[in-house]
């Protein structure tokens, strides 16, 4: 992850929008070393955390001229895991493609389209600086000085909980992350839908939880997947920070609303993070380390 990465060729999804229940594709496009991820409808809307203008149920970024994209995180999430940060995104319809509810066909079509680094532009990374922590009720998300992690636990239904931690160094966010699909409980899908959301859910989508136990037939395809889909819905929004995270990440029962307040809090507490290049990172880091252990600062 220590240089930008585009694609090399043009690569696409198509499919539906789970909540407008309309036809919607994305197109990503190589694009120069240093664009950043930008999407484009009429007119670009840069993916960061300040274009944030929905949280509900999904996230949504707008420009200033009104125009906007819904439900980037899980497409934004897969480009993170790949350490992708150049893309000129072009989409079609106003939300992102739901797929299977999940990152995994957004990340094997990028995957496939082959990942481009450059030879001399460095990636961009948040570094943590001090303990920042937003609640929401018994909800919160905080961000911690440390080596980058991911650890979330998550009850997505009575009686259930779910704990997941992952390393974006050392595990695989194909088969550990990607697949997590995103959740609701039986209960709340009515309610859902009086809202005008989810005209275009079902069970191909989403894990339905009722009673304690998935109603899909099949239910859960990894262990701890709601706190995995948390994991992933959270490195999708954080990375419109527009760098990876460099630091510690916990949290209980995260959600959209909650990781934007996240990153709200983490850019106006003074001094909490430092944005700094790879190697301007890797060198705090190799000075921070006790001389027997300078051999383990984080490899590229």
């Amino acid at each position: 992850m220590r240089y930008r990465k585009t694609i090399a060729k043009c690569a696409r999804v198509s499919g539906i929008g789970v909540h407008n229940g309309e036809p919607s594709a994305v197109t990503f496009h190589p694009a120069p070393y240093g664009d950043g991820l930008v999407f484009y409808g009429p007119d670009p809307i840069v993916a960061d955390w300040k274009n944030i203008t929905n949280t509900v149920l999904y996230t949504t970024i707008e420009n200033t001229s009104g125009h906007s994209v819904a439900m980037v995180e899980h497409l934004l999430s897969a480009c993170y895991g790949l350490g992708l940060t150049d893309l000129h995104i072009h989409v079609e319809g106003k939300e992102a493609p739901i797929c299977d509810g999940s990152a995994k066909q957004y990340y094997q079509t990028l995957l496939e389209a082959g990942c481009v680094a450059s030879k001399t532009e460095e990636t961009l990374w948040a570094v943590i600086r001090h303990p920042v922590r937003v609640n929401q009720g018994n909800r919160w998300v905080e961000f911690s000085p440390g080596k980058p992690l991911f650890s979330v636990i998550s009850t997505p239904d009575t009686g259930v909980v779910h704990e997941y931690t992952f390393d974006p160094f050392v595990d695989s966010f194909q088969h550990d992350i990607a697949p997590a699909r995103t959740f609701m409980r039986l209960c709340d899908v009515e309610k859902i839908k009086k809202w005008g959301y989810i005209k275009g859910g079902s069970l191909d989508v989403a894990l339905v939880w009722d009673k304690g136990t998935p109603i899909n037939p099949g239910g859960m395809i990894l262990d701890n997947e709601t706190a995995r889909h948390k994991i992933l819905d959270m490195m999708g929004d954080f990375s419109l920070q527009g760098a990876f995270i460099a630091g510690k990440v916990h949290a209980l029962n995260p959600g959209h609303q909650l990781n934007y307040e996240a990153l709200c809090a983490l850019n106006q507490e003074p001094n909490a993070v430092s944005m700094m290049t790879w190697s301007q990172w890797q060198d705090e880091c190799f000075q921070q380390q006790p001389v027997s252990a300078k051999q383990s600062v984080f490899g590229a």
